[in-house]
């Protein structure tokens, strides 16, 4: 079944000016409460100030820089959890670029089982209001904006959709399509927000452990340089993350062989 656009276009035409000015609304207030809490920030010491504002120029400054971050998170541990928790969730939320740096920040702060946890509760709580702002105030929108890219979505679910669950988890590790027009096409596309909560954080998981180990690889560095259990660690993350395409391909061909049985 084709994805009707004149159809939701006329059903967003109405509200379309409201909630234009809604969404720009949530999304200047998500960015004015980051300065808020950024302007509340614990105070950086003067030698630290030295040091923190400064281009790194070269990876003896960078160094520097992080142990600066990692003795300030340690004096504000709450404090540094919850701006990272907001900005990552505020991301999320609209489906902006980010995340993955932020990841690879709080591998270096925390470790790494701290680390997964408080992404993937991030990733969680973000996937529901992306999806909840994309199915209400953004519908309208984004079916102006990106009206040919949501139907090839919409084709590729619907032919998809007997495996919906693990073909939008072959999204989330696989370059088919951007994860951020795959995430403000799901809610209108009608994938349930229980399928795509679910392929979204769990989709998430081998690119957010790569990072993630990215980071400690970071902070674990011996003379500026990766150790060979870092390297051959993120070597083989780097291969786990293909399994889902690979699985994804399998099944294809299977459903493609199948196919072509019931045509002879």
């Amino acid at each position: 079944m084709e994805l009707d656009i004149e159809r939701i276009k006329a059903e967003t035409k109405k509200d379309l000016a409201r909630n234009k000015i809604i969404l720009l609304l949530l999304f200047t207030s998500g960015v004015l409460g980051f300065w808020i809490i950024s302007s509340y920030a614990p105070a950086l010491s003067l030698e630290d100030k030295k040091i923190i504002y400064q281009v790194p120029a070269n990876p003896k400054i960078l160094a520097m820089m992080s142990k600066v971050v990692q003795k300030y998170a340690a004096l504000n541990f709450y404090y540094v959890i919850f701006a990272i928790s907001y900005l990552y969730i505020l991301l999320h939320s609209f489906s902006i670029p980010g995340p993955p740096l932020i990841n690879i920040l709080v591998g270096a702060l925390f470790g790494f089982i701290p680390s997964f946890i408080l992404v993937h509760i991030c990733s969680f709580i973000g996937a529901i209001l992306c999806y909840v702002i994309f199915e209400t105030i953004g519908k309208g929108i984004a079916i102006r904006m990106f009206p040919n890219a949501i139907v090839r979505v919409h084709k590729k679910v619907q032919d998809n959709k007997d495996n919906m669950l693990f073909y939008l988890l072959s999204l989330r590790v696989t370059p088919f399509i951007p994860k951020w027009m795959s995430n403000i096409s799901s809610p209108i596309i009608g994938v349930p927000i229980k399928t795509y909560v679910i392929s979204t954080v769990l989709g998430l998981m081998p690119h957010n452990v790569i990072h993630i180990n990215a980071g400690i690889a970071i902070n674990s560095m011996q003379d500026f340089g990766l150790t060979l259990n870092n390297i051959l660690c993120l070597a083989g993350l780097g291969l786990l993350s293909l399994v889902p395409t690979l699985i994804f391909k399998k099944k294809q061909e299977e459903k493609k062989e199948e196919k072509e049985k019931k045509q002879e």
